[in-house]
């Protein structure tokens, strides 16, 4: 009984938590904003003072300017990091499953390493196709 009330907590607590931390990085990408928002405006002022031609105003209002996924000159940097890191992170997953199951007591887990071979073999594919994007955006080597 004690412990279905750890994990309706447990579950409750998850819940909560990544709604909080989505809410804490919304509310840190509205302060980027306004802090952009505010800079454009000093320099637009100092320009006006000074009788200099106004900048030109950044893309405040839109997400591009605040994200790197649609910069198209960082996107072959960030999809090479996004494959190696899932890729070591479901190489190492399977072989943790693997080495989980091969030194539990348990004879049922012992019939189960195999399991570990699917994210493992995953992580392997994502680890090649890093290696494949790597030499194709350097020209092929």
């Amino acid at each position: 009984m004690r412990d279905d009330y750890f994990w309706a907590l447990f579950g409750l607590a998850w819940v909560f938590g990544w709604a909080l931390v989505w809410l804490l990085v919304h509310l840190q990408r509205q302060r980027t904003r306004l802090r952009l928002r505010e800079m454009a405006h000093r320099e637009r002022l100092a320009a006006l003072e000074r009788q200099v031609p106004l900048p030109e105003l950044p893309e405040l209002d839109e997400d591009r300017a605040l994200s790197p996924w649609t910069d198209p000159k960082a996107q072959p940097v960030l999809l090479a990091r996004l494959a190696l890191g899932l890729g070591l992170l479901g190489l190492f997953v399977g072989i943790g499953f693997r080495l989980g199951s091969w030194l539990s007591g348990d004879p049922d887990q012992h019939a189960t390493w195999s399991l570990g071979l699917i994210p493992a073999m995953g992580g392997v594919g994502l680890l090649l196709y890093w290696l494949l994007l790597g030499r194709s955006a350097s020209g092929g080597r």
